[in-house]
């Protein structure tokens, strides 16, 4: 969401009203990566496209302005591995660096999009969607709705009598994409090893339109429990987490939010990591 103040000046960082009173340690700013160039390819890997990297700058002198007015001293900025995210990781501590914060730059998988398998590709692209993408979307979405964890991407669920639960996605992956268990076990580690580390830097998180989406519901679910043990292994990742709030973060913008207490989150995050770890 990209809010106009006045004339010529666009938000791209979204600061939460209950930030005004904290330290550094006390935020987390979520940043969604730059507009990537609109070309299909099996590892949807694509660069920025130019017209975006400006507005990058625009968040980052917005993200330095932030800085300035909860006392940062320095930074610790993790990133998605895709290239995408990579590129708007190198914009934003380019800024930093030119005004001399110490900044320390992580690369994780923790916050990389789903992996969407291994899939044909066909002359049957829509603008910028592919038909075959979008069905295995509307499939992921409807077992993530089922709470089922181990749904594969692209999976059509082929029974031994070969009828498929989606039949619209046979043929068209090679290989299946990983499963909301994954997925889950990767951001929930990366959000741990975040939430648990001591000091007093400013946690930044470049990633994606699912993973930003992701943690903003996750701070807000674990933000309503008085501790771990309001819910039984696995109730978390499967019902409590969709009850958290968001906001939809545009491409070259993010949102800073107010930590949850530190020991509960983690022991949320430990309780679900050993819960998954079982179960993929």
């Amino acid at each position: 969401m990209v809010l106009s103040r006045k004339e010529g000046y666009q938000m791209r960082l979204i600061d939460s009203s209950n930030t005004w009173d904290c330290i550094p340690s006390d935020v987390l700013v979520l940043i969604r990566h730059g507009i990537d160039v609109p070309i299909l390819s099996q590892d949807l890997n694509q660069p920025l496209i130019e017209e975006t990297k400006p507005d990058i700058r625009t968040l980052s002198k917005q993200l330095i302005r932030l800085c300035g007015r909860i006392g940062t001293a320095r930074i610790v900025l993790r990133h998605s591995n895709r290239l995408r995210a990579i590129q708007t990781a190198s914009i934003i501590a380019e800024e930093l660096f030119a005004i001399d914060m110490p900044t320390e730059i992580m690369e994780t998988s923790g916050v990389r999009e789903i992996y969407q398998g291994e899939f044909m590709i066909k002359d049957l692209v829509t603008d910028t969607e592919y038909k075959p993408l979008v069905d295995a979307w509307y499939a992921w979405q409807k077992k993530l709705d089922a709470c089922e964890l181990l749904y594969r991407f692209g999976d059509p669920l082929t029974d031994n009598y070969g009828k498929a639960e989606f039949p619209e996605l046979v043929g068209w992956f090679k290989g299946f994409g990983e499963h909301q268990g994954d997925f889950s076990l990767r951001l929930y580690s990366m959000l741990k090893e975040v939430f648990e580390k001591p000091g007093v830097d400013l946690q930044v998180i470049v990633g994606h339109q699912a993973s930003c989406s992701r943690i903003q519901r996750i701070i807000s679910a674990a933000s309503q429990l008085k501790s771990a043990n309001d819910f039984m292994p696995g109730e978390f990742v499967k019902f409590l987490e969709k009850k958290g709030s968001r906001i939809t973060i545009d491409p070259a913008c993010g949102v800073a939010l107010r930590k949850p207490n530190q020991d509960l989150i983690v022991s949320v995050l430990e309780k679900e990591i050993k819960y998954l770890m079982s179960i993929v």
